[in-house]
């Protein structure tokens, strides 16, 4: 059984590997991440993409 710290630095590594994921996809060179890809993939998945909302207007267009 995992103690209640486990579970919380489990979450946590997954959300900082989520929002890792963002910052290199919106980074790469030759298809980076647009503000309208991001608007597509939080309006089809809002549960997934919704709390990346933030950063659009940010990315290149």
């Amino acid at each position: 059984m995992k103690t209640q710290e486990q579970i919380f630095w489990e979450a946590h590594k997954r959300l900082a590997d989520a929002n890792k994921h963002i910052m290199d996809l919106a980074k790469d060179l030759s298809n980076p991440l647009t503000n309208d890809d991001l608007r597509k993939l939080v309006k089809r998945f809002p549960e997934r993409w919704g709390r990346y909302r933030g950063i659009i207007g940010k990315l290149p267009h």
